[in-house]
Parts: C-alpha cells; structure tokens; sequence
C-alpha cells in the first residue's frame, strides 16, 4: 500500500523519484568534475592542500598592490586638528607652562592604557576584547611632565558627544580611564 503525504502530488513523485535520483547524480558529477579541473590548475603543493580540503581563496588587491600601481589610496590632511582644538590647543598651553609641560594632541587611548594582566589573562579572548574596545580611540590631549609622566588626558566635548552612539563610547572611556588611575578631564563645547 502506497503512503503519500504530499495529496494529489504524491503518486508523480513517488513514481519519478528516480529520476530526482539521476539529476542530484549528475549535478554531482558536475561539480566533482569542475573541482578536479581546479586541483589540476594548480601546483602540486597547493593540490596535496586542496585534496585535504581546503579552498582556494581569490587574491584581494592589498593597498600595496594599489599603490604599487599608482593609485592614490592616501591624500594627506590639510591640518592635524580642528578649527575648535586648535583654538583650545593655545589656551592649553597658557594654563600648562612649556616650561613645566609637553602637550600631546590626538593621542591613541591604547597608547595611555594597558590591559591588566593581574585581572585578565594574557593572550586571552578577554584580552583581546579589552583592547579591542579601545584601540582605535583617541583622546583630544595628553598632558604630560617634562619627564613624560602623563599628568591627565583631556577630551573636548562638542555637540557630536550628544550622540547615542558618542555617549556610549565616552562613558567606556570615562570608566577605563577611572579604572587604570589616569585624570580624563573633559571640556564642554556645547
């Protein structure tokens, strides 16, 4: 007695399994077949590789290779720091004397602060994610001694610091900051 679930349907695909059976087949074969073509395109090293199973992967254009070939990948910025900070730069240097201070203008957070190995290990996921969240921040100034001991970080906020995203991101840095023991002062624009 024949079971179909699939109503009308069912006697066709129950008589013509076969032939689904011949075309997954020969899709297979296809396939195999442009995969061998593949292995005999290479070298023996790159197929003894590819016949453990890997792919091969097609070679990206590397910003090398565009500047190899003349691209102008890079233009170069007029001014290193805004019309605001540089204005707020100069009022910087009345109030920490060069005799007494170096100041620093937009300075990596990753290049203040360290991961703490006493809290997470070294070479762990964990570490990896605490840099991560910082690496590519920066802080607007970095004040320091003559010696290069760093006396506070400075942050400029303007009206972009309103932003859901921005006061998220200035709240991490607030308490990385607090946590690692550097002053992060913070100068309101708006």
């Amino acid at each position: 007695m024949k079971i179909s679930f699939l109503g009308n349907y069912g006697s066709w695909a129950w008589n013509h399994d076969y032939s689904f059976f011949l075309i997954f087949t020969g899709i297979s074969f296809f396939w195999l077949l442009k995969k061998e073509k593949t292995r005999k395109r290479v070298g023996k090293k790159t197929r003894v590789w590819l016949e453990k199973g890997n792919r091969v992967r097609k070679k990206r254009k590397t910003v090398e290779a565009w500047l190899d070939a003349g691209k102008r990948v890079y233009i170069g910025r007029s001014h290193l720091m805004t019309p605001t900070e540089r204005g707020f730069y100069f009022v910087l240097q009345k109030n920490y004397p060069e005799k007494k201070y170096i100041i620093f203008a937009q300075v990596r957070v990753m290049d203040i602060l360290l991961v703490n190995w006493k809290e997470i290990p070294r070479d762990s996921f964990e570490e990896v994610q605490a840099r991560h969240q910082v690496d590519r921040w920066h802080v607007d100034y970095l004040i320091t001694d003559k010696k290069f001991k760093i006396v506070c970080a400075i942050e400029l906020d303007d009206v972009t610091h309103q932003k859901e995203e921005r006061i998220r991101r200035d709240k991490i840095l607030d308490a990385a900051f607090r946590s690692a023991g550097v002053r992060l002062l913070r100068h309101k624009l708006f």
